[in-house]
C-alpha cells in the first residue's frame, strides 16, 4: 500500500521511540541485578580498559577517535571514570571508606552512558550491550550460586601490585568473595582473569564489554556526523 511521504516520517520517529524506551528500561532492569551491581561495586574493577579497547578497535577501523573531545557525548563518562581511579587509589593505600559509594557509581556509569545512547540513537547497539550484560550476569550467577553466593578469586598479578591482599578477605572487609581453591565449585567462570589491578571472570569480561560497545558506535556515530557536515 502507498503511504504519504509524511506517514513513514512519523512511523519512524515512533519507532525510534519504541526503541529507546525499550532499551532504556532493558538497561535499567539489568543494572537492579545483584551480581551486575556486585561486579561494579565489589571488584572496583576499572572500566578504562574497555574504554582504550573501543577506541583501539575505531582506530582500526580508521575513524577519527579524537573526535570525541570535541562533542560532550562521552565526557560525563570520562568523569565518572576518574571518581573511580581515585576510589582504586584509595584500595591501594588500604582505604576502604569510599567502597560505601560502589552502588552510587554503579548508577552514574549506567546514567552517564544513556547520554551517548540518546543523543546519538545508539539503540540497536544498547539492546545488543544489554544482552551481553544480561550473558554476563547469568554466567556470574551460576559461579555464586554454586559457592553459596560467594564468588572464588585466584589473584596472581595482584598479589606482586598488592592490589589483592589476604587479609582483606580474613578481615572481612570483602565479605563475597572467596580464595578459589579446589574445594570451590565452577572456578572456570570465576574471577582469575588478573589483569593487576582487576581480577575479572569470564561473566565480567561480557558485562563491561557494554560499554565498549557504545563507546565503539558513539565514535563511529561522531565519525558519520562529521563527514555529512564535510559533504
Amino acid at each position: 500500500m502507498l503511504m504519504h511521504p509524511l506517514y513513514y516520517t512519523q512511523n519512524k520517529k515512533i519507532q525510534h521511540i519504541h526503541i529507546a524506551k525499550k532499551s532504556y528500561y532493558v538497561i535499567i532492569e539489568l543494572v537492579s541485578c545483584k551480581e551486575i551491581k556486585l561486579f561494579f561495586g565489589g571488584n572496583l574493577v576499572s572500566v578504562l580498559l574497555f574504554i582504550l579497547v573501543a577506541l583501539l578497535t575505531a582506530k582500526i577501523k580508521r575513524y577519527q577517535v579524537l573526535c570525541i573531545f570535541k562533542t560532550y557525548d562521552l565526557y560525563p563518562l570520562f568523569l565518572v571514570e576518574l571518581v573511580y581511579i581515585f576510589f582504586q587509589i584509595n584500595v591501594f593505600f588500604d582505604n576502604y571508606s569510599y567502597v560505601q559509594y560502589a552502588s552510587q557509581i554503579q548508577m552514574a556509569y549506567i546514567v552517564v552512558l544513556l547520554v551517548p545512547i540518546i543523543r546519538r540513537k545508539l539503540y540497536a547497539p544498547a539492546l545488543i550491550g544489554s544482552g551481553m550484560m544480561a550473558l554476563g550476569s547469568i554466567l556470574n550467577h551460576i559461579v555464586i550460586a554454586a559457592n553459596d553466593g560467594h564468588m572464588p578469586v585466584l589473584p596472581t598479578l595482584s598479589r606482586l601490585t598488592h592490589y589483592y591482599r589476604d587479609d582483606a578477605l580474613l578481615q572481612r572487609i570483602d565479605s563475597f568473595h572467596i580464595l578459589m581453591t579446589d574445594a570451590t565449585k565452577m572456578n572456570i567462570l570465576g574471577d582469575y582473569i588478573d589483569i593487576g589491578y582487576s581480577i575479572m571472570s569470564i561473566g565480567d569480561l561480557f558485562i563491561h564489554a557494554f560499554v565498549a560497545v557504545i563507546v565503539y558506535y558513539t565514535v563511529k556515530s561522531i565519525n558519520q556526523s562529521t563527514n555529512k557536515v564535510k559533504t
